[in-house]
């Protein structure tokens, strides 16, 4: 963050905007929101992610593939259930259905709109 805070007035100083990729789908599965929703099938994080039982049979709850290939569905060890994921398994889909889900997910969408007001208005377009 101390680099970002040094990049973005020093861009601004030289004309140039600096466009960042909000990815909204999925969040790394080492992020705090998704230790808490794998700790336990009742953690009340749970829900903010696409989590399934197996087949009575073993393997995930339906034949849905990620984008690159593979299931998409892995098997978390801790709760015996599958987590959904549209690309590679580490970054786990979100539960869009959930309004925490949403709500946290635009504090994280605010926090970076609110960085690029911090700088004064003469730098945010070219001269």
């Amino acid at each position: 963050m101390k680099d970002f805070n040094r990049l973005l007035p020093a861009a601004h100083e030289r004309g140039l905007k600096v466009i960042l990729d909000f990815v909204h789908k999925h969040i790394s599965d080492q992020h705090p929101w998704f230790f808490e929703s794998r700790s336990s099938r009742d953690n009340p994080k749970r829900d903010w992610y696409v989590w399934r039982d197996g087949k009575a049979y073993g393997g995930p709850s339906s034949n849905w593939l990620a984008c690159f290939g593979g299931p998409g569905w892995t098997l978390d060890e801790t709760t015996g259930q599958y987590y959904m994921h549209a690309f590679l398994p580490p970054p786990p889909a979100l539960n869009w259905r959930n309004p925490a889900v949403r709500k946290g997910m635009f504090d994280v969408l605010r926090f970076w709109l609110d960085k690029g007001q911090a700088w004064p208005s003469s730098h945010s377009t070219r001269p």
